[in-house]
């Protein structure tokens, strides 16, 4: 691509040269005028070249694989935007849920939230499993907690006391 501007560029200013000289050697009137219309159409045969050589059914094929490069680039794109708002939501979750556990006295060795793709078109959360060693009260009173403020419905809370009993 490079080439092609730089000899574009050297047949430009080549020609620019050799108009330039005519002119300044070339006697006032009608000769002149005509060398003028003369390097006029020189100057526009020199900045218009580069058409005259240009392949429109190579152009037209490498415009179709930049767009279809484009669209492969653009899908990654929304994947990468989807799964990162998946971990923010599960995290923010996450989070939630430890913070209500302080509230409740309940000591939570693990959380894990799990956020599923609706058909709405956005992430939420769907499930949540918890390693804890708290009384039934603190999850029973942690669990309402999850079911309304999160919407994790309570047969999607999976409760366990030790990671080995997942």
């Amino acid at each position: 691509m490079s080439e092609i501007f730089s000899q574009w560029l050297h047949a430009v200013i080549y020609t620019g040269i050799v108009c330039s000289t005519a002119m300044l050697l070339t006697p006032e009137g009608r000769v002149k005028k005509a060398l003028t219309i003369i390097c006029a159409v020189a100057m526009c045969a020199a900045i218009a070249s580069p058409l005259a050589e240009l392949d429109f059914d190579a152009y037209s094929k490498a415009m179709a694989h930049y767009e279809l490069d484009a669209g492969k680039y653009i899908g990654r794109g929304e994947d990468y935007s989807k799964n990162l708002n998946r971990t923010i939501i599960e995290d923010k979750c996450r989070a939630y849920i430890l913070d209500k556990a302080d509230e409740v006295g309940a000591e939570l060795s693990d959380v894990t939230v799990t956020a599923l793709w609706s058909s709405d078109g956005y992430w939420y959360p769907h499930e949540a499993e918890i390693i804890s060693t708290a009384t039934g009260e603190q999850k029973s009173r942690l669990s309402d907690y999850i079911q309304s403020q999160l919407g994790i419905s309570i047969a999607n809370q999976n409760w366990s006391n030790e990671a080995n009993d997942r």
